[in-house]
């Protein structure tokens, strides 16, 4: 009984601490001059509503989270927005200490991923004073967006194994909320070729262009787009399994802007991580068909070999081979930082400057970016050269949780549409972190995390039941 009771105490301080720490962004953020009157309004309704009604602040987060980067207006001021609305929900939870009494999950590698990604960032600065004198310590900056995240992570998880519906509703409003950003690529595009449609057609644009409007990096926006055009597309081919023909025309027209805006971006990863994503997901729905089957496994292995080896014609993209070679040459640089720190990593958020102590004069010719410092190109390797080793297993470890719960919800046939689509859609995202960088982004980070509790909690609740 008073270890019970010693458990408790323990974690409902722990949460209010929680709760104190992310107070300080979110009153900074209202206190700043920079931020719109109803961006602060709109923060501080969502405070209110997660205190309320914590499950219904998490449906409210996916429907307006996907929206952030027009709240920041541009590339460098969307993180901020990003963070501006998930610190609320996360606050007004925590402050609750238990939300809605809904049970805890059962999902360690979370923390353990967490006090790795502390660990790293406190260890970093006492290295570089007694390896380099360096004056002053780095900013924790990296670390804060990724405790957050996975303090998000777990909150979904948490709601939505109490509250199916409302984790369910959640995915919905996440892959809507991604169809009316994606609206913005077609705008674009349009002002775009109707500038001068004499020198510039349309086919021709679709074509040779690449853009992604309110993202710095058109590969980044390609893996975080392809998450969700996999998961429309998914949800239209369940849902019209089910007959349920007026939301599968609903979730058809929501995937269209989706499928626009990835192939806008031009990413040859984030395109194939979603032929093959999708084929798959097609196959394992249609399975009786062989020929059939046979016929799309072709097209979707052309069209894949289409995009690795054809040349390219967008501007600006490199042969695929240049690509190739430069992903191989910062896979080793990641190696290699890895080696030399193999417990603490050089420190969450970190790798860039780091890396131009181990680029090489040969690197730094053929790809002159580098010499200033380059990430990995691998998110994976990425996260072994800041968090090492053991973070990288408790990040894998992490993210195996909710795959193989939803796996195994799947395979009893207990799964609901939505975590059949959003499972699909986050494989597709972390095919793309093979060979790019995308969780450097704050608010990807913030959805993906976000998508990968809602899985968890979701195949949680298919297990109870």
């Amino acid at each position: 009984m008073t270890t019970t009771i010693a458990v408790a105490w323990t974690r409902t301080w722990t949460t209010r601490a929680l709760a104190l720490v992310l107070a300080i962004p979110l009153l900074l953020h209202l206190a700043s001059a920079d931020a719109a009157l109803w961006n602060k309004l709109l923060t501080l309704g969502l405070l209110v509503l997660s205190f309320t009604r914590p499950s219904s602040g998490l449906v409210a987060l996916a429907a307006i989270l996907p929206l952030a980067p027009f709240a920041g207006l541009t590339p460098d001021r969307a993180d901020a927005a990003a963070s501006a609305f998930v610190v609320p929900v996360l606050l007004g939870a925590f402050l609750r200490v238990s939300p809605e009494r809904a049970p805890a999950v059962r999902w360690p590698a979370v923390p353990i991923f967490g006090l790795l990604v502390l660990i790293s960032a406190a260890a970093a600065p006492w290295r570089l004073w007694f390896e380099r004198g360096v004056d002053g310590f780095p900013m924790g900056h990296a670390a804060v967006i990724w405790i957050e995240a996975l303090a998000l992570a777990a909150l979904a998880a948490r709601l939505a194994r109490a509250h199916a519906t409302h984790g369910a509703t959640a995915v919905r409003a996440l892959i809507a909320g991604a169809s009316i950003a994606a609206i913005a690529s077609a705008v674009a595009f349009w002002q775009l070729v109707s500038r001068d449609p004499a020198s510039t057609s349309a086919a021709t644009a679709l074509l040779t262009v690449r853009l992604a409007p309110h993202f710095s990096d058109v590969n980044t926006a390609g893996s975080y787009v392809a998450l969700f055009v996999v998961a429309a597309l998914y949800l239209c081919l369940l849902l019209s399994q089910l007959s349920q023909l007026s939301r599968w025309l609903g979730w058809a027209v929501a995937a269209a802007p989706l499928v626009l805006a990835l192939w806008l971006t031009g990413s040859r990863t984030a395109l194939a991580s979603a032929v093959v994503l999708g084929t798959a997901t097609w196959i394992a729905s249609r399975h009786r068909r062989r020929a059939l089957l046979a016929a799309v496994v072709v097209l979707a292995l052309a069209v894949v070999g289409y995009l690795t080896f054809a040349t390219p014609t967008r501007v600006p993209q490199a042969s695929p081979g240049y690509a190739l070679h430069v992903r191989v040459e910062m896979a080793k640089v990641a190696l290699q930082m890895a080696a030399a720190h193999p417990i603490n990593g050089v420190g969450i958020g970190r790798f860039q400057q780091e890396s131009r102590a181990w680029i090489s004069p040969s690197l730094a010719t053929l790809f002159p970016p580098a010499a200033a410092g380059e990430n990995a190109h691998n998110n994976f390797l990425q996260v072994m050269a800041e968090v090492g080793v053991p973070g990288l297993a408790a990040f894998c470890w992490m993210l195996a949780g909710p795959a193989l719960l939803g796996w195994q919800s799947i395979r009893r046939g207990e799964a609901r549409p939505e975590l059949k689509a959003l499972g699909a859609g986050t494989l597709a995202f972390l095919l793309t972190c093979f060979a790019g960088h995308p969780l450097l982004s704050t608010h990807v980070v913030f959805t993906f995390f976000f998508a990968a509790g809602l899985i968890r909690g979701l195949a949680e609740r298919s297990e109870i039941h």
